[in-house]
């Protein structure tokens, strides 16, 4: 499992924080290329993982061609049913994750 450019939607990393097109996703597509294009690595997984911080991830999904699991990092409070959904929705067919949890509520 490849996860590179991990909790993209906060600022707290120097990739992180920039949503878009031209944002941390287009980052991700380019490490993308040059891993599976440039050096030809087939063997990798790719996990396009986010932080429980913000609902609106989209911005920072690079393309579902990108990334073959979604993962969310999840602190504090951070697994609700609403994110849990939110995670399905987005990764369409796809399977989903815990990239990081710091604990999980009634477990």
């Amino acid at each position: 499992l490849w996860r590179p450019l991990h909790e993209m939607n906060q600022g707290k990393f120097w990739w992180g924080g920039r949503p878009g097109p031209q944002g941390t996703a287009r980052l991700y597509q380019i490490t993308h290329d040059y891993m599976a294009g440039t050096k030809g690595l087939t063997n990798l997984v790719w996990v396009w993982d986010v932080q429980d911080l913000d609902f609106n991830w989209a911005p920072y999904n690079p393309g579902d061609g990108y990334w073959d699991v979604a993962a969310m990092d999840m602190y504090g409070d951070g697994y609700t049913t609403q994110k849990y959904e939110t995670m399905l929705q987005l990764a369409g067919d796809k399977l989903i994750a815990i990239g990081e949890c710091e604990s999980l509520s009634g477990m």
